[in-house]
């Protein structure tokens, strides 16, 4: 709350390691008071560190929600943690990469849809419905790929979550369109998103294959998304709830 009032776009701190999980996330969200419609984040001081600042996009907005994300992860020297954050036409999205069993040659994060877990909740619902005409921003899949070799191919697959299931409902090549001459190459796919509608934010969940020239394949996590902008519950352990959840204040 106190981050909220006093407006604060960045909170560089410490992190609490893995002992504790690697789901320390919790969202935090204030409607007492009429703050600038911005968004926050907080973020380990000691992996790299961005902000990302939005202006609500529609005029008809009467409310203003000032909504936070902690997002507390391992750190580099016991956990060999690393974060890319990506923020795409506003929505931010990020991948964990765990260097503990060696480099990576391919890293994959797909930066829309984004994973419906940790999206902004008080304005990605708003920002759907005011850029449902913009095919630029809704109708395609994009994906980064950072690649020390060649990439051959990438596809997304997009998988129906059906009584426990996954059953696959899409899968299609995406295009490169951008990273020439750059580390990493920037894919798309245009796809019918509301083929996609749906009153449950992790009814379907989507995932990146990339292919480089040796053959190998690489796999980004597979997210749950939302194209109605519904936010899903982020699930935490025991443990992780007693560090991410527990109102110590309050208690």
């Amino acid at each position: 709350m106190f981050f909220l009032k006093h407006s604060l776009s960045a909170y560089l701190c410490g992190h609490l390691h893995t002992n504790f999980g690697r789901n320390l996330k919790c969202h935090h969200t204030s409607e007492q008071h009429q703050f600038s419609s911005k968004q926050y984040f907080q973020f380990d001081v000691h992996e790299v560190m961005s902000t990302a600042v939005s202006n609500g996009n529609c005029s008809a907005r009467t409310e203003s929600v000032a909504e936070f994300w902690e997002w507390e992860m391992g750190d580099w020297r016991s956990a060999r943690s690393m974060r890319i954050l990506v923020i795409d036409s506003g929505h931010v999205s990020y991948a964990d990469i765990d260097f503990r069993f060696g480099s990576r040659d391919v890293i994959v994060v797909p930066t829309f849809p984004v994973d419906s877990r940790f999206m902004l909740r008080s304005s990605d619902p708003l920002d759907f419905i005011c850029q449902e005409t913009s095919t630029t921003h809704l109708g395609t899949v994009r994906a980064l790929v950072f690649s020390r070799y060649k990439i051959e191919s990438v596809t997304v697959k997009v998988y129906e979550l059906h009584y426990g299931s996954f059953h696959l409902v899409l899968k299609k090549e995406m295009e490169r369109t951008s990273g020439k001459g750059a580390r990493g190459a920037m894919y798309t796919f245009t796809w019918n998103w509301r083929d996609f509608l749906d009153d449950s934010p992790d009814r379907y969940w989507h995932q990146i294959e990339a292919v480089d020239m040796s053959g190998e394949v690489y796999l980004s996590e597979l997210r749950p998304f939302s194209v109605n902008g519904l936010s899903a519950k982020v699930s935490w352990t025991w443990k992780e709830f007693r560090v991410m959840g527990c109102q110590w204040n309050q208690l």
